[in-house]
């Protein structure tokens, strides 16, 4: 198994980096990092022809956890040589970070950085005493540091639009949890993904979110490198896909099935009275699967698909960052990821919920909208009669707001509007109900750095 790179202090902040091939197919291989390790980040190269499987020396192509290429995942281990990779053709291609967490950071200045635009600082406390100095961004800016140092990041992507006349849920921004980044002295460029607009009929299918990033400063003009590789440091959450469009079938925007970055990272869902939802494609950092670092992505879930055409017509919910969203009826959105980042638990990424349908409208018993997923998602609008329009979902920043709901079996006018995403949740958009009800916008992202100062 050739090793590619190997770095390393103490235990406590010791990163190793490992490229391993597995060499026969249907053969389990042992993943044996060459440094101590307690948790380990596993990354099927982008160029692998076949999928990878994850799990213990019992591992097959049936009972493993997938990889697909591109796709990586986190553990925490006892025991590394617990973990095994197997795959269907021989030669395919790992990437194993992985490192020792079992001491906490140490303190760091507490001027170690400063906010020079588009950005608030907070402090935050947790039981223990430890203090953490959290700076937030809802808009571009530039992150001043002074001091380099160990920190933890936080991107959400912008959410994508609801679709229009029947549509389906846009999806949930990605998200890309950081652990202990080190960062160097020098500013750091700061980029919010907006969220994408709602469909307002013709034009029924959502539009797609916005990435969010963070990049060293001189990266935009090149020749950038982070401090202990040397090579150019940027990180990005995508965006959630938007919302399958209503009564045209329409597909939802930004997922498709190859993995290219400028696609989706959560699925929109799909409209009526045919839409299918689509598959989201996982982030890729640029350079993160060979820099040692400890990111988790948290996207590349499904958007529902719209609900049955003969009896129960209505909208597919958009995909999550944790969860696929729900076919339709009741297509709700995907739940967002839980993270416990800012001191408190709160959901981020909500897929937003499809629309639902009258049951007058001559569609068989119509069906019902979807809620908006946790996270802010917001929810699907309804021709069912007033009070009907999904809910919008909560646990966020900002929760998604409440699809609209009113009595009407007019197919060209005087349908429900979906509920917008919550704004810096990176949740999707509502969407629209017959009678050209329209979508609703996505939320935008945010990017949160946090470092300990006691």
């Amino acid at each position: 198994m050739p090793q590619e790179f190997v770095i390393g202090a103490d235990n406590a902040n010791s990163f190793i980096q490992e490229k391993i091939v597995v060499e026969e197919a249907n053969i389990s291989q042992p993943l044996e990092p060459s440094g101590p390790s307690e948790i380990l980040e596993i990354h099927a190269d982008r160029s692998n022809s076949a999928w990878l499987y994850i799990g213990d020396s019992t591992v097959t192509t049936t009972t493993g956890f997938p990889l697909k290429p591109g796709a990586k995942m986190g553990i925490l281990i006892a025991d590394s040589a617990d973990v095994y990779a197997v795959s269907g053709t021989a030669g395919q291609i790992i990437h194993l970070c992985g490192g020792g967490h079992e001491l906490d950071d140490p303190p760091i200045s507490t001027t170690a950085a400063t906010i020079s635009s588009g950005g608030s600082t907070s402090t935050i406390t947790e039981d223990s005493g430890v203090q953490y100095t959290l700076h937030t961004f809802t808009g571009i800016g530039i992150l001043d540091v002074t001091s380099p140092g160990w920190v933890d990041i936080l991107i959400t992507g912008g959410g994508g639009g609801g679709g229009a006349d029947g549509g389906g849920g846009g999806a949930g921004g990605g998200v890309v949890l950081i652990k202990r980044r080190l960062i160097s002295a020098e500013n750091y460029r700061i980029t919010i993904g907006a969220g994408g607009a709602g469909a307002e009929y013709p034009f029924v299918q959502g539009t797609r979110g916005n990435n969010s990033w963070i990049s060293q400063q001189a990266d935009l003009a090149g020749g950038a490198e982070w401090p202990e590789l040397g090579f150019p440091f940027r990180e990005n959450a995508k965006f959630g896909g938007g919302g399958g469009g209503g009564e045209t079938g329409d597909r939802p925007s930004s997922a498709p099935d190859e993995l290219y970055d400028g696609f989706a990272g959560n699925g929109g869902g799909g409209g009526q009275p045919s839409g299918k939802g689509f598959q989201g494609v996982t982030a890729d950092g640029d350079g993160s699967f060979l820099s040692g670092n400890r990111d988790i992505v948290y996207d590349g879930y499904k958007g529902g698909d719209h609900g049955d055409t003969s009896s129960a017509r209505s909208g597919g919910g958009g995909a999550g960052s944790a969860q696929d969203g729900s076919d339709g009826p009741s297509g709700h959105g995907g739940k967002g990821i839980q993270l416990d980042f800012i001191g408190d638990w709160v959901s981020y990424g909500g897929g937003g919920g499809g629309a639902g349908e009258s049951t007058s409208s001559g569609y068989g018993t119509g069906g019902a909208a979807g809620d908006g997923g946790k996270g802010g998602g917001g929810g699907g609008g309804s021709n069912r009669g007033t009070g009907t329009g999904g809910t919008g979902g909560g646990d966020a920043t900002n929760a998604g707001a409440d699809g609209g709901g009113a009595a009407n079996t007019n197919t060209s006018s005087g349908g429900s509007n979906g509920g917008a995403g919550g704004q810096y949740s990176g949740g999707g958009g509502g969407a629209g109900s017959s009678g050209r009800g329209v979508g609703g916008n996505g939320g935008s992202g945010t990017v949160m750095v946090k470092y300990r100062i006691v």
